[in-house]
């Protein structure tokens, strides 16, 4: 059985109950050894056998790790912080699927679910450890299938560790000739889904749901560019995706006063004036109750996405800013709990 255990922040006692535990019973300890503090290594038991990974290639790696399978010994993968997201721990795991042996990330979903402050579904959390990878793997396959080159990315093979490619990309093809990368994953499943018998229809938007006798919703009357209303009936249900009520002042006023006070309306689209909130509604929809949340869009397209200086209302800085996204998300949500937060930068 293989392990894969992360050495957290790196500070030997802040490592995992359960990792320190691996550590202590693993007989073979193959550990990244350029990036972690080698006196975690202190838990391992005397007789461990013990390889440096920034010594070896993949190959050698998994090597190593049959070796010890064969003879029924326990391994344990020791990477620097979170694995599934520094580590790269992917091709490793494809080698040991081709291999038959079987390995655990338990120890890295329970570090996760620490890291998100316990703000999480761990039931989701789980089910995407388990699932991703495969995710993953057909989505690349698709995209490779619909035209698309995918690619490691320049420079993701390290000095630090030359033996593993850390990330995919997809870059290059003649479909893109056609399409952009934003468009290309749109454009994408739908040609999946047409060659399955489904029908897209544009320009057709919603203005009135269709309830039978008992209320439930069985369709939509849409209304043409030529202003004609068409009605469509649903087979098995029907999903409403109302937008948000950026350019609604009554909704905001209502449910959102806080949106008076921050940039709401940069990224949203001007056509977001509560129209599927008012068919929900019409329909017999119930609301979250007010005050409802601001949408944080925290991509390469907002400032939100650099490390600019984050204050609270009283002026107060409250976290680190040079932070990945959704960790920054998830400090301005717990800012001293007020509801909302300034960032601040240059004209520049």
């Amino acid at each position: 059985m293989v392990y894969f255990v992360g050495a957290g922040s790196g500070a030997p006692d802040l490592i995992t109950v359960r990792g320190a535990r691996l550590l202590n019973q693993a007989d073979q300890i193959i550990y990244a050894g350029s990036l972690v503090k080698p006196e975690l290594l202190d838990y391992k038991k005397e007789s461990a056998v013990v390889y440096d990974s920034a010594k070896m290639t993949l190959e050698e790696v998994v090597e190593k790790i049959q070796e010890a399978e064969s003879t029924g010994k326990m391994t344990v993968r020791l990477h620097t912080g979170d694995p599934c997201v520094y580590g790269a721990i992917r091709e490793q795991m494809d080698e040991l699927d081709k291999l038959g042996i079987s390995f655990d990330k338990a120890v890295e979903m329970e570090r996760w679910v620490s890291t998100c402050g316990n703000r999480c579904r761990e039931s989701l959390v789980a089910k995407w450890f388990r699932e991703s990878e495969r995710c993953m793997n057909w989505f690349l396959d698709m995209a490779e299938a619909n035209g698309a080159n995918c690619m490691v990315t320049v420079g993701s093979n390290s000095t630090v560790h030359p033996e593993i490619a850390c990330y995919h990309f997809m870059s290059g093809g003649p479909i893109f000739e056609e399409h952009t990368m934003a468009d290309f994953v749109e454009y994408m499943f739908e040609a999946e889904a047409l060659k399955a018998g489904d029908e897209f229809v544009y320009e057709m938007p919603a203005v009135q749901l269709v309830q039978d006798e008992s209320g439930k919703v069985t369709g939509a009357i849409c209304q043409n560019k030529s202003g004609e209303y068409v009605q469509y009936n649903a087979s098995k249900g029907v999903v409403l995706a109302t937008g948000d009520i950026s350019y609604n002042d009554e909704y905001i006023d209502a449910f959102a006063p806080v949106a008076n006070r921050v940039f709401t309306r940069l990224c949203s689209d001007q056509g977001n004036v509560g129209d599927g909130h008012n068919m929900a509604a019409w329909a017999g929809g119930a609301f979250q109750e007010g005050p409802w949340p601001t949408m944080m869009h925290p991509q390469a397209a907002a400032m939100f996405h650099g490390p600019f200086l984050f204050v609270n209302p009283d002026g107060k800085r409250f976290m680190n800013e040079a932070t990945w996204v959704q960790g920054k998300c998830v400090g301005v949500m717990v800012n001293g709990g007020s509801d909302h937060a300034w960032s601040v930068f240059d004209a520049n």
